[in-house]
């Protein structure tokens, strides 16, 4: 028999990610749990809309001065993992 071993993971390893509610026409929110992780929103065309370096926990993203349309956020743990998914403000 063989028995694998993990050595060295991090015990904060990004889930996916989910922004609620999607589409959202004033605010959402993203639950990062525990941990310290850098979020980047980019529009359809890849330009960068916000970025938080430093967020943890439950986030709320503002639709401020958003337009209507498709959105990628991006989630970056301190161990480079990453997360990306799609949402529409609408």
């Amino acid at each position: 028999s063989c028995q694998v071993f993990y050595i060295g993971m991090d015990e904060h390893m990004l889930a996916e990610v989910a922004v609620t509610p999607n589409p959202f026409s004033t605010y959402a929110t993203i639950d990062l749990g525990e941990g310290n992780y850098a979020v980047r929103i980019m529009d359809i065309t890849g330009r960068l809309v916000r970025e938080d370096k430093s967020a943890t926990g439950t986030v709320t993203i503002d639709r401020g001065t958003m337009t209507s349309g498709v959105y990628f956020l991006t989630v970056i743990g301190n161990n480079g993992e990453t997360r990306t998914s799609k949402f529409i403000v609408e």
